[in-house]
C-alpha cells in the first residue's frame, strides 16, 4: 500500500529515527525538503502492505543522505556615487548554525587517506586539481596528492618539498620520463593555502589562491594507472606524512583556465558540473564512519567516489 522512511541524524546524540514520510506505493522518488545542510542523515526504507487484518512489511533498505549548502539568491548591488562593474563578489558569510568541517592529518604513523580506484578518475589530459591546505608542521616533505602504482607510472603527484620549501606538481611515464613544475608558496603553519594544478595538452601550471605561480611546457602524456588516489601520505612505504587540514578536494576532466580558477577557488562550486568527476567538501564529521562522500554528479548521476581514512585521519 505505500512506504514509511524514517531518518536519523548520524551526528546526533540520539540512535532513534523519525519517520519523516509515507509516500504511496506508485511513488518512485521522495525528496527531503526538510533536511538541513552540512547534515548527514541515515535513512530506512520498509515498504508495507495490508493482508487482509495484517500488516506486511519488506526487508529494511538504509542509506546515507545529505544536502549540499546551496541556493540561488538573486537581487541588485547598489553603488553610492560610483560606477558599477560587472564580476563582483558577494560574500555570504554563516551567522549560526553548522559552519563546516576538514580533514585533518594527525602525522602520525598511521595517517593517511585514499580515494578509491575508479575509471572516472582515470583521466591522462586534461585535467585541474584543486584544494585548500592548512600545514600543522613544516619541518618534513609531504605527499599531498599522489596517483601512482609506484612502479614507474604516476598520473599525478602533489607534493611538499621541506628541503626547498616547495610545492612540486609532477607526473611520471613507464619510461621513466619526468615531468615537473616547482613553485614556493610561502606556506605557514596555521594558515589555509589554496593550491591549484593544472595538465594542459601542452603544459604543467601551479597556483597560489586563484593566482599563477609557475608554468612548464610540455605535451608529454602522464600514464592512467587504475590505482586510488593517495592522500596525505605514500601508501608504498607509508611514508611522506602531511600533518595538517585539507579542505574542498576537487579533480576536474579538464584544464580549468586562470579566469575560473580566480572566480572558483574561494567559494562553493556547482557539483553537477560534468567535468567535475571528484568533490569533497570534507564536512561529513562523522567518527564512527571512516569515510567521505563525492558530491559530484555526471549528466545527473553521481560519481560515487570514495575516500577511506587511516586512523590517524578525523575531522
Amino acid at each position: 500500500t505505500g512506504w514509511k522512511i524514517y531518518r536519523r541524524n548520524m551526528g546526533g546524540s540520539t540512535t532513534d529515527s523519525v519517520l519523516i514520510a509515507s509516500p504511496s506505493a506508485s511513488s518512485g522518488q521522495y525528496l527531503d525538503y526538510t533536511a538541513d545542510a552540512n547534515i548527514f542523515y541515515k535513512y530506512t526504507i520498509v515498504g508495507e502492505a495490508n493482508c487482509g487484518t495484517a500488516t506486511l512489511k519488506t526487508n529494511l533498505w538504509e542509506d546515507i543522505g545529505f544536502r549540499y549548502p546551496s541556493g540561488t539568491v538573486s537581487g541588485s548591488i547598489s553603488y553610492e556615487g560610483g560606477i558599477s562593474v560587472k564580476d563582483v563578489k558577494v560574500i555570504a558569510q554563516t551567522s549560526s548554525g553548522n559552519q563546516g568541517y576538514a580533514m585533518n592529518f594527525t602525522g602520525s604513523t598511521t595517517s593517511g587517506a585514499k580515494i578509491l580506484p575508479k575509471s572516472v578518475l582515470n583521466n591522462s589530459t586534461p585535467y585541474t586539481i584543486e584544494f585548500w591546505m592548512k600545514p600543522s608542521s613544516l619541518i618534513s616533505s609531504a605527499t599531498l596528492l599522489k596517483k601512482s602504482d609506484y612502479a614507474g607510472n604516476t598520473q599525478y603527484a602533489i607534493e611538499y618539498n621541506q628541503s626547498t620549501d616547495k610545492i612540486d606538481f609532477w607526473f611520471q611515464t613507464s619510461s621513466g620520463t619526468v615531468q615537473k613544475v616547482s613553485s614556493s608558496f610561502s606556506l605557514a603553519t596555521g594558515q589555509y593555502t589554496h593550491v591549484t594544478a593544472v595538465k594542459e595538452s601542452n603544459s604543467l601550471k601551479l597556483y597560489k589562491n586563484g593566482v599563477l605561480l609557475d608554468s612548464l611546457t610540455t605535451a608529454v602524456t602522464p600514464p592512467t594507472p587504475n590505482v586510488g588516489v593517495d592522500i596525505g601520505w605514500n601508501s608504498n612505504n607509508n611514508t611522506i606524512k602531511y600533518n595538517g587540514t585539507m579542505d574542498e578536494l576537487r579533480i576536474y576532466k579538464r584544464a580549468k583556465t586562470a579566469a575560473e580558477i580566480d572566480r572558483d577557488y574561494n567559494r562553493y562550486v556547482n557539483p553537477e558540473d560534468n567535468d567535475l568527476v571528484a568533490y569533497f567538501p570534507f564536512d561529513e564529521n562523522i567518527t564512527t564512519i571512516r569515510n567521505a562522500y563525492d558530491l559530484s554528479k555526471s549528466n545527473g548521476n553521481f560519481n560515487e567516489n570514495i575516500i577511506q581514512f587511516n586512523a590517524g585521519v578525523n575531522y
